[in-house]
């Protein structure tokens, strides 16, 4: 089937949004948050349907380390099962995990890195775009002050 997005001529959504933040110590921040989402699509002369693309369930989970220069994370993703873009499909839920560090060698200058999918969840976003499995960034970035 060649791929096409799955519009409507109407759509409801609505939702609720939660986060929290608590300083484990100083140096050490967990935060959280979970949406839960609740939309529809309605095409002309048809019943109301769910939307594509959008699950009902999502969360974040973030540990974060600061020290000095240093800022290391680690982040848990999940998203909650979706229809896939043409509304025929159900779409697994899943969980990534991501970890990221970045040093300032100086007000100007940093190094970073991170390695996003570190479970090597298979996953598929948007209009049949996968995702490439673990994968690893790295860079310097530098601020012309």
């Amino acid at each position: 089937k060649k791929g096409r997005y799955n519009n409507g001529d109407k759509q409801r959504t609505q939702g609720v949004e939660l986060h929290t933040s608590y300083d484990l110590t100083i140096d050490l921040t967990l935060s959280a948050n979970y949406t839960y989402t609740e939309s529809r699509l309605k095409k002309v002369n048809a019943s109301w349907t769910r939307t594509p693309q959008i699950p009902n369930s999502k969360a974040n989970l973030d540990l974060i380390y600061r020290s000095g220069n240093l800022v290391a994370s680690t982040h848990v993703y999940y998203a909650g099962s979706r229809l896939r873009w043409a509304g025929d499909v159900e779409m697994k839920e899943y969980i990534r995990l991501d970890i990221s560090a970045r040093i300032h060698f100086t007000r100007a200058f940093a190094a970073y890195t991170r390695i996003e999918n570190l479970l090597d969840e298979d996953i598929t976003e948007g209009l049949g775009y996968e995702q490439p499995g673990v994968y690893a960034i790295a860079g310097i970035d530098y601020k012309f002050l």
